[in-house]
């Protein structure tokens, strides 16, 4: 794997929300909300074009939307039995962006996935800032070079639009066929190596997957999940 260069970073961690703090009950309610549909999405209960009037009569953001696909995507996915040595295993989600998705990802952070936690850690690229509540080292600042080993720890990693193409691009080269999901939203994320992208298309929010990609990682999607996908075969 060639090395990729990468930022000097400030490295912070972030206690900004307890899950049990005041309010989580009505973010619970959303994150329900949006689950019920999408599990009905997947059970056929709802038709799929119907999908994002429905978010939108819940009052959701865009991004509560998206969080919510990808809290589906770690309950319909197997990775390595490697990558999850126990039963109770965290699923660490990585979500690179500038602040405006953090409020989003932050109501599935903690949500239980079977028996697994979803453990949400975010990186802001134009801040250089990784917020990070196990302090794990994602980036060594000293060396100013990508921490391999600490990136391919995470099993999915959301990339959002405003992420720099080049950084994007050095990220995934990092990644490599190591057994991280990588999930973005900018029309080109599939061709730049990307496995699942989110976009919209006549007011419906779908996505498409390079499923040979997700394989090649060792990693499995559910059928239920790749019938609702656009697959991508290069």
């Amino acid at each position: 794997m060639p090395e990729c260069r990468g930022r000097k970073i400030r490295l912070t961690v972030s206690h900004e929300q307890d899950i049990c703090s005041p309010g989580v009950g009505r973010l619970f309610v959303v994150c329900l909300t949006v689950l019920i549909i999408l599990f009905g999405m997947l059970l056929g209960i709802f038709p799929g074009n119907h999908l994002k009037g429905n978010l939108h009569a819940a009052n959701l953001s865009e991004y509560d939307i998206k969080a919510a696909f990808v809290y589906n995507f770690c309950l319909f996915t197997e990775w390595p039995a490697d990558t999850c040595p126990a039963p109770d295993t965290p699923i660490y989600l990585l979500v690179v962006g500038n602040d405006d998705l953090r409020d989003s990802f932050l109501k599935i952070n903690g949500k239980k996935a079977g028996k697994r936690t979803l453990d949400v850690t975010f990186f802001n690229p134009r801040e250089d800032i990784l917020y990070n509540p196990r302090e794990d080292t994602l980036f060594n600042p000293h060396e100013n070079t990508v921490d391999e080993k600490a990136l391919r720890r995470f099993h999915m990693v959301f990339f959002s639009e405003d992420v720099d193409a080049k950084f994007l691009t050095e990220m995934i080269m990092v990644i490599g066929d190591y057994p991280v999901l990588t999930l973005g939203e900018t029309r080109d994320f599939i061709q730049k190596g990307g496995m699942v992208n989110f976009f919209e298309k006549n007011m419906r929010l779908l996505f498409e997957v390079h499923n040979n990609r997700v394989m090649t990682s060792h990693i499995r999607l559910s059928s239920r999940l790749l019938k609702l996908a656009i697959i991508v075969t290069d």
